[in-house]
């Protein structure tokens, strides 16, 4: 299925061709190895990372419960008001809510930014997370060791590559209960 936007993805693959060009050199591995592929692959990596976006434990709730991918949200503000109307979401007529016309910015960067860490890491990244769901826990190799530490399988599943979308998707992070 091709991409449709707010479907399967966040932006199109042209729209992520003008990302890449704008925020990297012609020279640097992410521009390269985005610029070799394919369209037929450069959409299966923009989806792929769509799916880890809207897998992350994120704040708030869809703005309208009938749309497909995550974002827009629906944000509960505390100690601030706003007149509009919340549609999509029951707050029982609680008005503290801040409901996004559209799809932020830094969310369709960050979905860029976790397709080219897809493409230049994925692999190695899978292999990882692989290893870790066979058990183990550390591995070395002459003088290159690593080790896994108790981490989640689940987690390292879920977790986004790229330290970039990270990032950019902090303000949506849940990192603790706000208190109203």
């Amino acid at each position: 299925m091709a991409i449709v936007v707010n479907e399967n993805s966040y932006l199109t693959i042209a729209d992520a061709d003008t990302y890449v060009a704008a925020n990297y050199v012609s020279t640097d591995t992410k521009y390269t190895t985005w610029d070799a592929l394919s369209d037929a692959n450069k959409e299966i990596y923009l989806k792929r990372a769509t799916k880890k976006l809207d897998r992350q434990l994120i704040r708030g709730a869809k703005a309208v419960d009938t749309q497909t991918l995550q974002f827009p949200r629906a944000l509960k503000l505390c100690g601030r008001r706003y007149e509009q109307a919340v549609y999509g979401v029951d707050v029982n007529g609680d008005r503290d809510w801040y409901v996004e016309s559209a799809v932020q910015q830094n969310v369709i960067d960050a979905q860029v930014e976790e397709s080219l860490s897809l493409v230049t890491q994925g692999a190695t990244a899978n292999k990882r997370a692989e290893l870790q769901a066979q058990g183990v826990k550390s591995f070395s190799l002459g003088n290159l060791s690593e080790d896994y530490g108790n981490a989640s399988t689940t987690q390292n599943k879920t977790q986004l590559l790229s330290v970039e979308a990270k990032e950019l998707m902090r303000f949506y992070s849940i990192g603790g209960v706000a208190v109203c």
